[in-house]
């Protein structure tokens, strides 16, 4: 998804796949998921102070060195060096939440979407509170076509962080990748009630109604649509609002939105 941040110092983000606009959409860009910064700090949070097994953990000592070189692989981005020596870690029951997470990020860098769901759940079940894992099983059952899935770990999320506009920009996208327009207009104006100063999720919402509209006009071009002139312009016009709103806050989405202005029509000052 466009907006990711790379899964570790010094590495790439894996590529995963974008989710495609419903009908009618146009040329607009698709919504946007903000996800936090990835970092060594992060994965240390589920061990609870280095990266690298305790030793007065169960885990054998020779996994215990695997785990070290198989993070030190990792970090030069060697991912393949890395899921050779941290799969065998994964394997034993001692093996800490990060070595697990680790791999997963290295299975997805090698293009295995699916182990790398499975090692996410693995960490997401040992570490229930570990929140970025709940958007990294979200894109990567998007990525498999799995949404019902990805939903089901965003709503997860929603429980444990219902005051997280993150996770209602994050619902909204794999909902407006199904084609469920109205579903993710609804969720991204909650995600606004949340924080009416996110972009992200201000420009969501302006994309969202865009695509709307867009679709509308083109099924009544063609007397096919049952949506009247009226709701279409009403769709329009509050596309154009939280394209402005996105404007006035600023950031990297304000210049997408200013293109969004313009697509509706609208002058710019």
């Amino acid at each position: 998804l466009a907006g990711a941040a790379p899964p570790g110092p010094g590495l790439p983000a894996p590529a995963v796949a974008e989710p495609a606009a419903p009908a009618g959409a146009g040329t607009a860009p698709a919504a946007v998921i903000r996800l936090r910064p990835r970092s060594a700090e992060e994965i240390v949070s589920l061990e609870g102070g280095a990266v690298a097994p305790r030793k007065d953990s169960s885990l054998p000592a020779a996994l215990r060195r695997k785990a070290s070189d198989g993070w030190k692989a990792y970090e030069k981005g060697d991912v393949e060096k890395a899921r050779a020596l941290l799969g065998p870690v994964a394997e034993n029951e001692a093996a800490p939440p990060w070595t697990r997470y680790v791999l997963g990020w290295s299975e997805l860098a090698l293009g295995e979407a699916a182990p790398a769901a499975a090692h996410w759940e693995q960490v997401r079940q040992a570490v229930p509170a570990f929140e970025p894992v709940y958007f990294d099983l979200a894109k990567v059952y998007d990525r498999l076509g799995d949404f019902s899935r990805a939903i089901g770990v965003l709503r997860e999320a929603e429980k444990r962080w219902p005051n997280d506009v993150e996770v209602y920009s994050a619902i909204g996208v794999v909902q407006l990748a199904r084609g469920a327009v109205d579903d993710a207009i609804e969720t991204f104006a909650r995600g606004v009630a949340v924080d009416p100063k996110d972009a992200n999720v201000c420009y969501n919402l302006a994309k969202t109604y865009e695509v709307r509209y867009v679709r509308a006009e083109r099924l009544r071009r063609v007397g096919s649509g049952s949506v009247t002139a009226a709701t279409g312009l009403e769709d329009k016009m509050r596309a154009i609002t939280y394209y402005q709103q996105v404007v006035v806050l600023g950031g990297p989405l304000a210049e997408p939105a200013k293109e969004g202005l313009k697509r509706l029509g609208e002058r710019q000052e």
